[in-house]
């Protein structure tokens, strides 16, 4: 598991563009309702009304994957970058992908 930082961090995976509203919750943060906007198979970049800090544990409810635990590794607005705690397995990544990806750009 990756510590949080604050200084700019390649990404060990490419994020998809997808289009799904979530559910998330943690210790000091309601669930609340949340959109999904890209997403690997190793962490997520979520729009959010709640605030959330960096290195809180969270849970995200996803339709199809179920609960995925992960840390927030960058908190911005009403944005917020998750790392999961686990690899999405590939057999039910690439059709969640096929099910969400927004297609609105080309």
């Amino acid at each position: 598991m990756s510590l949080p930082s604050t200084e700019y961090e390649p990404r060990r995976a490419v994020r998809e563009t997808i289009a799904c509203p979530a559910r998330i919750w943690g210790l000091t943060l309601p669930p609340s309702d949340v959109l999904v906007v890209n997403l690997s198979a190793n962490g997520c970049m979520l729009q959010s009304d709640m605030p959330a800090s960096i290195g809180e544990s969270l849970t995200l409810e996803l339709p199809d994957l179920g609960s995925l635990r992960g840390v927030v590794i960058w908190s911005t607005g009403a944005r917020i970058g998750l790392e999961f705690e686990a690899l999405i397995p590939q057999d039910a990544y690439l059709p969640f992908l096929e099910r969400h990806q927004d297609r609105s750009d080309g």
